[in-house]
């Protein structure tokens, strides 16, 4: 599948998802419940545990284009942030949008990604292996965006985990990488989670200012587009009759 078909196929996923409504966060303000801050979960704001969460989130479920990767086969090479992050992505490009690749890291524990104990133990269960990450900005640094890449045991996992990362249940969100692009996650930010055989990927996008915008769905789409190493896996694994 070239980049436009994938391109389409992602764009066809979101005018679904976009027709539902958004979960909204609400940030606490003021005083909050002790025992919920201490755990780092349902705060809504930056604490300890860090737990930031979007305040717009879609999830779509694995389409069959991805039947090839549906479990993660034994002896399988696990995917890189080389792999992953190639010369194909550094810079992402789309109808006059662009972004850059900023940070990357791997984490060979899933729960050191996330925030949220309750989502780290869903993570166990789901047979996380590892957890590659990327921070994206666009020239001016006016649109910042994270990327992540979940790799679970089979694709019934990831589906399960898209419920488990909803920041309606409160349960903890990817811990984004802000060196690089310092400030996100302030204000409104929107987070498409899909399911990709048995990968998670999570495109997670906000302005620097914080302020809401109609072009965040495009600007989560180009980054989606940071997925292309999943779907060479997918054409590697059809020709080897996986």
């Amino acid at each position: 599948m070239g980049r436009d078909g994938r391109i389409a196929l992602i764009l066809g996923g979101l005018a679904f998802l976009v027709s539902l409504v958004l979960v909204v966060v609400v940030l606490v303000q003021g005083a909050s419940d002790p025992e919920e801050e201490a755990s780092g979960e349902g705060s809504g704001k930056v604490g300890q545990d860090q737990p930031l969460a979007p305040t717009g989130f879609q999830r779509q479920a694995s389409l069959p284009v991805f039947a090839p990767i549906a479990r993660r086969a034994a002896g399988e090479q696990p995917i890189s942030t080389e792999e992953l992050f190639d010369d194909e992505v550094k810079k992402l490009t789309f109808k006059g949008r662009e972004l850059r690749l900023r940070e990357t890291k791997a984490d060979p524990d899933c729960a050191a990604a996330v925030w949220g104990n309750s989502l780290r133990e869903e993570l166990g269960a789901r047979g996380c292996t590892r957890v590659l990450r990327a921070s994206y900005s666009d020239p001016d640094d006016r649109y910042l965006g994270q990327f992540a890449v979940l790799d679970v045991a089979d694709v019934r996992s990831a589906d399960s985990l898209l419920n488990a990362f909803d920041p309606n249940r409160s349960t903890g969100f990817v811990l984004p990488l802000t060196a690089k692009t310092e400030g996100f996650g302030k204000g409104h930010t929107e987070a498409t989670a899909q399911a990709m055989g048995h990968y998670v990927v999570i495109a997670w996008v906000g302005r620097a200012d914080g302020k809401p915008d109609d072009t965040l769905i495009s600007q989560n789409v180009l980054l989606m587009n940071a997925s292309e190493a999943i779907y060479e896996r997918v054409q590697r694994a059809k020709g080897s009759g996986g």
